[in-house]
């Protein structure tokens, strides 16, 4: 079952409205450690203290960037782009869909199964590390024309596990919080060991995703093919594909407030 990323943020952001506050527009521009806490300065909005600061803002974190410096040092380029966006669904896709590869670039577009009047692309291309700024929807746009310019026929984790391994950590990182008592450091040390191979192990799948889905080959591309239409070898692809990664989850609920009735902690596995 997949749900997109969307539907999955309105679901999250409509059950914790109640007790969140949502600042929408802004983001963090200095966060100085005190004695009691942070202290937060924001690009419009007035400076606040916080208990804690959290950077859940992605691949190419601000926050990241703030406390420990350039990205540089925490990104590895893995030499692939991916770009993904709705349009209307001309070619009356159902579900599914059609693409066009070249050596390096693939670009398919499929129905949405929800609304049958639109449709998603997807665009996959080979690159060298582009420069460029990626809250500007004009530059991503003038990226993708450039290197799909002429090919009229035919571009995160691009592994598929991105959202995924977001959510979990979400899960494990509140968790060992609530477990720790007010002692960050130590939830931190625990939701550190407790992640670490889960997400090693999701993120290769992203170092090997781009090379399959847009070789960099004419012979790689008849290989790949060659593999797709051989159904019984995709499915023991995709059975491997789903043991890239493993983990064990605590019901945080039981040890945080454990019931008189309940001596032993119930446990779940995430791939």
């Amino acid at each position: 079952m997949e749900v997109l990323r969307g539907d999955l943020a309105r679901v999250l952001y409509e059950h914790s409205r109640p007790h969140t506050e949502y600042i929408f527009g802004d983001s963090i521009t200095s966060p100085t450690e005190t004695a009691g806490g942070v202290q937060v300065t924001f690009r419009h909005n007035a400076p606040r203290e916080f208990a804690l600061v959290i950077g859940a803002d992605g691949l190419h974190s601000n926050v990241r960037r703030l406390a420990f410096g350039p990205e540089e040092s925490f990104v590895r380029h893995l030499g692939y782009y991916a770009a993904t966006w709705q349009l209307p669904n001309d070619l009356g896709l159902e579900q599914g869909s059609v693409g066009y590869n070249a050596p390096g670039r693939l670009a398919s577009v499929g129905g949405d199964h929800r609304d049958a009047a639109q449709a998603r692309a997807f665009f996959v291309f080979a690159s060298p590390q582009a420069t460029y700024d990626r809250h500007d929807l004009e530059q991503q746009k003038a990226l993708i024309v450039k290197v799909f310019a002429g090919d009229a026929a035919c571009g995160a984790t691009i592994g598929g596990m991105g959202t995924g391994t977001g959510v979990v950590a979400a899960y494990v990182l509140a968790g060992e919080l609530a477990l720790a008592n007010g002692d960050h450091r130590a939830a931190f040390s625990r939701y550190e060991t407790a992640m670490r191979g889960y997400a090693q192990g999701c993120q290769k799948g992203g170092s090997r995703s781009g090379k399959f889905l847009a070789p960099g080959t004419t012979i790689g591309l008849r290989i790949r093919n060659g593999l797709l239409n051989r159904h019984s070898l995709m499915n023991w692809m995709l059975k491997e594909g789903q043991k890239i990664s493993t983990i064990n989850l605590p019901d945080y609920r039981s040890l945080s407030r454990p019931s008189k009735n309940q001596k032993n902690h119930q446990r779940g596995s995430v791939s």
